[in-house]
């Protein structure tokens, strides 16, 4: 890629060579809420997860979304008035909570921090609101959406989130699927009776245990990112490109 261009964002968004990929990294295609609930499925072997993944993260990105937009915008004056690393400590989950907690606990706090912060930065920086206008109308051309900017930050930071709620929710599954098969021997039977029913609930446990797998593996391993609409987004600029190349070939 020549100096030009490196040096050129104009230059990078106009050469019909390159492809807005529309978001940070691999990992914010594979972090798609969608496809959430099958990667636990698989990850402790159940047949549905009761929690609404879409919905959750959807929240999770209407309450971060002020405080992205201007993380972003003060990166283009002055990269030092938010630092990424500070944005990513405003709305980071906690390193422990109970999954019930997600929306009627955690978020509000999260909530509160980030209207905090967007308040301080408004006082000690203030905005030229018809530069915002402009700035958010070239983010939502590529794609951003108060509901879905979960998906356009950070591809570790998104994934090691993503991780964190679904190991919590597939570790609760998952005792409760333990508990069953614990409960499933009966004390009041026959000794003999009851050391059949242990030695059957030994069997079950280990098999379980040994087919499960830990969901970041799985998450890692997904292939159904192409249902993301960050993807389908790249796929019609390439199928676009391919229509005007044939076009101007024939």
């Amino acid at each position: 890629m020549g100096r030009s261009i490196t040096n050129d964002t104009k230059g990078i968004h106009s050469n019909p060579y390159i492809f807005q990929t529309y978001t940070y990294s691999f990992e914010n295609h594979v972090c798609n809420p969608a496809e959430m609930e099958m990667m636990c499925i698989k990850a402790v072997l159940v047949d549905e997860i009761d929690f609404d993944f879409v919905y959750f993260f959807e929240q999770y990105s209407a309450i971060i979304f002020d405080l992205c937009v201007l993380h972003l915008y003060y990166k283009k004056v002055e990269e030092s008035v938010f630092s990424l690393k500070e944005f990513h400590q405003i709305i980071a989950l906690p390193q422990t909570f109970k999954v019930q907690d997600l929306t009627k606990k955690i978020l509000p706090q999260i909530e509160k921090k980030c209207l905090q912060k967007a308040g301080e930065l408004a006082k000690l920086y203030p905005i030229d609101r018809l530069k915002m206008n402009d700035f958010l109308i070239e983010w939502e051309k590529l794609g951003l959406e108060k509901k879905k900017i979960y998906q356009f930050i950070q591809g570790h930071f998104v994934f090691d989130t993503t991780v964190k709620v679904l190991n919590q929710i597939c570790y609760d599954v998952k005792n409760v699927k333990i508990n069953a098969l614990k409960k499933s021997v009966q004390e009041k039977n026959d000794p003999k009776i009851r050391k059949q029913q242990i030695e059957a609930m030994k069997m079950k446990l280990n098999e379980y245990q040994q087919n499960s797998i830990a969901v970041e593996k799985i998450l890692l391993l997904n292939d159904k990112y192409e249902n993301s609409f960050l993807w389908k987004k790249l796929n019609q600029d390439l199928a676009t490109f391919k229509n005007l190349h044939h076009d101007s070939n024939t």
